[in-house]
């Protein structure tokens, strides 16, 4: 089959690794992939690594960031309808080059990775071509995400229904989609996750010392992924205790932990945004998921495939990545990590980094790679 795929960026974080590792596994079954991004970037570089065709067209994208405390109304009702202009404008433009686009290439199906920039759903379905939608963001969650859309709900609903299949990584994501937008067309696919570990000799080496723990949190700097609530409770623990700190995120929020981090250098550092994974989880023993209405949690199983301790806090679809007290553990508030770690023996809480381990294979690409063709086929 021919699969085009199109991307809404060409940054390279959890979306756009989820759908090479998964196209990668396609590419061995024998399908074509042709991938269609915004611009070039880091997935532009990693896809022309691996040999894939890459098409350049512009893609709008129909969110906005939320308007911040203190900001004014007006401004920010302007910007929003500067953002609609704009969002109409690139449609308008870009519309026809991306149908005559498939209608040369000819795809069987074309994948859109996000639902946040619509615009080749809008194509392929004028087309008359099948198309997978590839929800992964909880648009108009006030509870989590805070990513407010430039249009309506019903507009949002409209688009959406478009798609031929939707799939998501978790049982959350579907819901979500479901009870917001009445999607009822909605199946759960886990995001592969590679299960290639370049140098194991780290892996599962030593067990846990409890006594001067290191903790890890990876993913963008933001509210809703908690950072700054974690290290402020670890530096109530024990003084042996250290925290790393991977990624970039919004300027106000980062200041924060610049803030805490230059008052406490030797237990809190933050390392920015990193690229090598064996890296990231080489640094630390712990990681821990603050991430509210995570609709995966890639980092999580990341974690468990290097044989890391995880804890993840009991929102979205976290629950259904850990396995309490088998693979790792849950939490609603930060003191329970700590009352965790404090209550259990190193041999115990080795034994379920290394349940999380096994677990983790479940998510190699080629199991997924075989669910997801046998979702095109039974369509």
């Amino acid at each position: 089959m021919k699969f085009i795929v199109y991307s809404h960026t060409a940054t390279f974080y959890g979306a756009p690794k989820s759908m090479i590792e998964l196209t990668n596994e396609l590419v061995k079954l024998g399908h074509e992939i042709i991938y269609i991004l915004p611009e070039k970037g880091l997935f532009d570089t990693e896809l022309k690594n691996k040999g894939y065709e890459v098409f350049y067209m512009r893609n709008p994208i129909w969110v906005c960031a939320q308007r911040l405390k203190g900001y004014s109304k007006y401004y920010y009702l302007k910007h929003r309808i500067k953002l609609v202009f704009s969002f109409l404008k690139t449609l308008m433009f870009s519309y026809k080059q991306h149908k005559k686009f498939l209608k040369e290439n000819k795809p069987d199906w074309v994948i859109i990775n996000t639902s946040v920039a619509p615009i080749g759903l809008l194509a392929a379905s004028a087309c008359g071509l099948n198309t997978v939608l590839w929800v992964r963001e909880p648009i108009l969650n006030k509870n989590g995400w805070l990513v407010p859309a430039i249009f309506p709900k019903f507009v949002l609903s409209a688009v959406f229904k478009l798609s031929s299949i939707t799939i998501g990584p978790s049982e959350f994501i579907i819901e979500y989609f479901r009870n917001k937008f009445n999607i009822n067309n909605g199946i759960k696919l886990f995001n592969p996750i590679s299960t290639e570990i370049k140098n194991s000799s780290f892996v599962n080496s030593k067990k846990l010392d409890l006594s001067s723990i290191k903790f890890g949190l990876v993913g963008s700097l933001s509210y809703r992924k908690g950072q700054v609530d974690f290290v402020k409770e670890m530096l109530n623990q024990d003084e042996q205790y250290k925290v790393y700190i991977f990624g970039n995120g919004s300027k106000g929020y980062q200041e924060k932990l610049e803030i805490i981090a230059n008052d406490k250098p030797c237990r809190v550092f933050l390392m920015n945004f990193e690229s090598d994974i064996e890296k990231i989880y080489q640094t630390f023993d712990v990681y821990i998921n603050m991430g509210i209405d995570e609709t995966f949690g890639r980092t999580t199983i990341e974690a468990m495939r290097y044989g890391k301790l995880v804890f993840g806090k009991r929102s979205g679809a976290t629950p259904e990545l850990i396995k309490h007290g088998e693979t790792g553990f849950l939490f609603d508030n930060v003191i329970e990590i700590f009352n965790i770690l404090n209550s259990n023996n190193r041999d115990y809480l080795s034994l379920i980094a290394h349940k999380g381990q096994i677990e983790s294979s479940k998510y190699d690409p080629v199991i997924i790679a075989n669910e997801f063709m046998k979702i095109i086929h039974e369509y």
